[in-house]
């Protein structure tokens, strides 16, 4: 007639409510930290990696025509300013941007 057997709360498998929040609030989620992580990864690897395709799309295009060479300096600004006035970025711009240029020939 009993509805179950008898669970002693000191024996519980849960922990008390205050526990588990001063557990949860000791470290972050981990759908947080890789967000974090994964944005900025975009942001200092992906977005200045991505100039050399968009340069190459940008001179395939204007060979036909299409001139973006405006909104490819505003995307882009940030890395190019880094390319102009950083002499060591400087440098390695100088050795790049002739090799993509060869690839839009």
């Amino acid at each position: 007639m009993s509805a179950g057997p008898f669970v002693n709360p000191e024996t519980s498998a849960l922990p008390p409510p205050e526990e588990s929040r001063r557990e949860g609030s000791q470290r972050p989620s981990n759908w947080t930290s890789g967000s974090i992580g994964w944005g900025l990864m975009g942001l200092f690897v992906i977005y200045p990696l991505s100039i050399m395709p968009a340069y190459v799309t940008m001179l395939m295009l204007m060979r036909r025509g299409i001139d973006l060479y405006a909104p490819y300096r505003i995307f882009y600004w940030p890395i190019i300013w880094l390319l102009d006035n950083v002499a060591l970025l400087r440098r390695l711009n100088d050795l790049i941007e002739p090799v993509l240029r060869g690839l839009v020939k």
